[in-house]
């Protein structure tokens, strides 16, 4: 099975093709200033590239989130476009299911951390002995507090660059802790392909019209226009 991933949820975005688990390319893109033609076109060039079309491809995966709003926005309607488009399956993966890839055959349980206004974090405990990490919790969106209650050991903690300054506070306060370093916690292309791959295989595809992306926080001009909308009301 040939599938397209795509990533969004990070600075630098990403494509990958793969087949039966096996890379056939991957290109990485700044998300700074990225639009849904630059991705189009950063998709056409590795099919060229891999000498293949859209029609050679399997299944569509896509990270939902959680990450950053316009980058996320412009990955998730990339995905659904060509699903619609070319009549293609689509699956939506998490950013923490992802990630929890980059620690696969380690005993202790792995904790991708993602960070978010206001001291809370989004994160979940992964057990990432066999092939496939499982998750062993909810997602969780909730302060340093509760996570530092959360915590098992001993574990693995994935920090991003956006709470990385809480890597002592997490030394000083859970013995059994090890922080893993910065390249840990960013996304690997093919991971999104093999995570989107391994629950399409157990799951099945997304529908395409209700998949939709998990934001970090509600966008300012969304807040203001439900802000507007309760007023009206009243």
């Amino acid at each position: 099975m040939i599938v397209l991933g795509i990533n969004t949820s990070q600075k630098i975005g990403s494509v990958a093709l793969t087949s039966d688990q096996k890379l056939l390319g991957e290109l990485g893109l700044q998300m700074e200033d990225a639009c849904l033609r630059n991705i189009l076109a950063v998709i056409d060039y590795l099919l060229t590239e891999t000498k293949l079309t859209i029609t050679n491809v399997d299944l569509i995966t896509v990270v939902l989130g959680p990450g950053l709003w316009s980058a996320l926005r412009i990955g998730v309607a990339t995905a659904k476009s060509l699903a619609q488009v070319c009549n293609k399956a689509i699956l939506g993966v998490n950013t923490l299911d992802v990630l929890a890839y980059n620690l696969r055959y380690t005993e202790k349980v792995v904790y991708p951390i993602i960070s978010a206004k206001k001291e809370h974090v989004f994160y979940a405990g992964y057990n990432c002995e066999g092939e496939a990490p499982k998750r062993v919790t909810d997602y969780r969106f909730a302060t340093w507090d509760a996570l530092f209650n959360d915590l098992r050991t001993p574990s693995v903690v994935l920090l991003d660059e956006g709470v990385r300054d809480y890597t002592g506070i997490l030394s000083e306060n859970n013995k059994g802790i090890t922080v893993g370093g910065p390249f840990l916690s960013e996304i690997r292309p093919s991971f999104v392909n093999e995570a989107g791959l391994h629950k399409f295989v157990n799951a099945g595809a997304d529908d395409t019209l209700s998949l939709a992306p998990v934001y970090l926080q509600e966008a300012e001009a969304e807040s203001k226009w439900a802000l507007i909308q309760k007023l009206q009301e009243l």
